[in-house]
């Protein structure tokens, strides 16, 4: 690869903490990187520490600086042919890391704060630092800037899942991604207001929280890059126009995106038919995260073993079901959550491997429809798992494209018709369509068996003294 392939970058340092005047705030410094052409090169002004960084990558591997025209070897900025680079720090220098792609897309993901190897909260690795090298942000540069980092900006819901702001439909969607980006690098330390019908609402850059005003209630949100692989890079530099050349990018590679399996799958444990039950390490964020949602409404249990339940068949039939599902939707996206969903321990296997099967839903009776049943809370589930002769219980955490739901109904087959004139039909039913706790789902391709818990009552050490 010639050195005219390779962008600048500069080190985007996590935010540094100055009291001044007994307040808290940050510096940071920024990113950038420019590709040049024969025309002309791309030189981008930011202030650190009130001085001015000028830096682009001019034609014939030559960068622009505040150095002069030098050659890329010689320019102090660092040059890579991505526009990231994840680095960890082993005592002298800063080192590369491996599969830097992998742990780019997985990054990306707002689900994960946790990714191999790595704490994307506290950017570390065991002992060792880790730094992710960027390009600056999308809304510092004009339209026709190209590989600049596109941030994404998501809050969790009630039901854990975290959602983009702006999408049509959402109830945050007055406020966009792009509208977030630009008041957080006008100012990180900024608290953003803004309002849906009669509510009120806050946003904290620097605790990264939503907040309703009256109600006093918190979410959670974060801040996201969206995923560039080498092969879309490779697609955006042949564009003058980045925005136009992400547009087709994001249109053609969606699909393709959507068949790659879940970030935390071990690759190795995966096989190639069947399922694969992978015992999740107890002390992962990984962990924490599905027993949190867990515990929320069924205190007083204790999950003994997770096992992450890796069946490539039926993840790749899910995202399937879910790209069409999308399209029928006119491009916005379908909801999705996680739900819980307590069995028999005979019917286990059966379920890791063939997904859940509606033709046995009368076991547990039918009030809301003839489908699959899931709950959102793990309180109700409970009372669907048998104990097991040593008194544990299994319960089945499952990814759930609910998409549209309606009420249910005993005699309900499918989900009814939408009102109006159209052939289409909701996507689910549910017990209270303005606060669902039960999900009913009918077509077994919107479900995906994510998790199994084996879980437990709590037991409190007693002691007895004979006297």
């Amino acid at each position: 690869m010639t050195n005219q392939h390779f962008p600048v970058l500069q080190h985007l340092k996590g935010s540094v903490h100055h009291r001044r005047d007994g307040i808290v705030t940050k510096s940071r410094k920024f990113v950038c990187l420019m590709f040049g052409n024969t025309a002309s090169w791309e030189v981008s002004d930011l202030r650190e520490g009130g001085r001015v960084l000028s830096l682009s990558l001019g034609d014939w591997g030559r960068c622009a600086g505040n150095f002069g025209f030098l050659f890329v070897d010689r320019c102090p900025d660092v040059h890579y042919y991505l526009p990231y680079r994840w680095q960890i720090y082993k005592g002298t220098d800063w080192e590369d890391v491996s599969d830097m792609e992998e742990i780019e897309r997985q990054y990306c993901d707002p689900m994960f704060d946790r990714i191999p190897l790595i704490d994307s909260l506290t950017m570390r690795s065991g002992l060792h630092r880790v730094r992710r090298l960027s390009t600056i942000s999308s809304v510092m540069k004009p339209r026709d800037y190209v590989l600049t980092t596109e941030w994404l900006w998501y809050w969790q819901d009630e039901y854990g899942s975290w959602v983009e702001y702006g999408q049509p439909n959402q109830r945050n969607s007055h406020i966009s991604s792009s509208d977030l980006e630009e008041e957080y690098m006008s100012n990180p330390n900024a608290v953003v207001v803004f309002n849906i019908g009669n509510q009120n609402y806050e946003i904290n850059f620097p605790e990264m929280k939503q907040r309703n005003i009256m109600y006093d209630t918190e979410r959670d949100i974060r801040r996201r890059p969206r995923y560039l692989s080498f092969e879309d890079v490779k697609v955006l530099r042949g564009s003058t126009k980045s925005s136009a050349a992400q547009s087709s990018l994001k249109s053609v590679s969606a699909p393709l995106k959507n068949n790659i399996y879940p970030r935390t799958w071990d690759t190795y444990a995966t096989p190639e038919i069947g399922c694969a039950k992978v015992l999740v390490n107890d002390t992962s964020s990984e962990f924490s995260e599905i027993c949190s949602i867990f515990t929320r409404t069924l205190g007083g249990h204790v999950v003994k073993k997770m096992f992450r339940l890796q069946n490539p068949s039926l993840w790749q039939v899910y995202q399937w079901q879910k790209e069409q599902m999308k399209k029928l939707n006119q491009g916005r996206d379908v909801k999705e959550i996680r739900l819980f969903h307590g069995t028999d321990i005979r019917h286990v296997d059966a379920i890791c491997n063939e997904n859940f099967d509606w033709r046995i839903c009368g076991t547990h009776g039918t009030m809301y429809g003839q489908g699959s049943y899931f709950a959102r809370d793990a309180s109700y589930s409970y009372n669907y798992s048998t104990p097991t002769p040593s008194g544990s219980r299994m319960m089945f955490v499952a990814r759930v494209l609910v998409g549209d739901y309606v009420m249910g109904d005993p005699s309900m087959k499918r989900p009814p018709k939408k009102r109006g004139r159209t052939t289409r039909h909701y996507d689910s039913c549910v017990d209270n369509p303005r606060d669902p706790s039960i999900f009913v789902v009918f077509e077994k391709h919107q479900i995906f068996p994510e998790y199994l818990l084996e879980y437990e009552e709590h037991k409190q050490e007693t002691s007895c003294n004979i006297l």
